[in-house]
């Protein structure tokens, strides 16, 4: 069993693209999560034209991985602001209450924005996902609210930083001194896997 480090945003594409691989993945070996940052803190809505190379963008990540993906989200939220800091949090909260069931939780939320055009910043979506995960909503709520989820998810922002890493998904490998690269970007995952016994051979002690 390997020691993983997933680096992931909430909102990346890419990332629910990568889930279902990053769940098996999750069977088989040791798998840390880090929310990395991808827009947190962003305050103003997505400009029109933004919007639709965003949607173009979502079209291609869904025809690649084959996954669902709604291309109808910002006609159904023209206001929407895309800040990946709300649902980080809100993530690192699950995680806090629930450990076993925080990636699904990541999976549902993503599956909730992409595929069912759901506003993963809000927090009625934050708690759907929870029930659908037994996940009591209120907990959850409490746990986003308290300081130690904006702590964590600050915590994994710099330490993603520290790492060089701007683009997600990353999936790194634990070798002890430093994590070594396995794979960046979508990735089917017989590729990761034969990338990762690479790794390890390499660089394993």
């Amino acid at each position: 069993m390997a020691r993983l480090i997933y680096i992931t945003d909430p909102m990346c594409s890419w990332c629910y693209a990568f889930g279902p691989v990053v769940r098996v993945l999750d069977e088989r070996h040791d798998v840390r999560v880090v929310t990395g940052g991808l827009r947190p803190f962003t305050r103003q809505a997505m400009a029109p034209e933004m919007a639709a190379a965003v949607v173009h963008h979502w079209h291609q990540v869904g025809e690649r991985s084959g996954r669902p993906v709604r291309t109808d989200f910002f006609e159904r939220h023209p206001a929407f602001v895309y800040d990946t800091a709300r649902p980080s949090r809100a993530w690192h909260a699950a995680r806090q209450i629930a450990p076993d069931r925080a990636l699904a939780w990541l999976d549902r939320l993503q599956i909730a924005f992409y595929a069912e055009g759901l506003d993963p910043t809000a927090q009625s979506t934050w708690e759907t996902v929870a029930n659908e995960c037994d996940i009591d909503p209120d907990e959850l709520m409490a746990a986003v609210h308290a300081p130690e989820s904006e702590r964590a998810m600050l915590a994994d922002f710099e330490y993603a930083r520290g790492l060089g890493i701007q683009s997600f998904p990353t999936l790194l490998a634990d070798c002890g001194e430093r994590p070594r690269l396995v794979a960046m970007g979508f990735t089917p995952l017989d590729a990761v896997e034969q990338a990762l016994e690479g790794v390890l051979a390499r660089y394993a002690s």
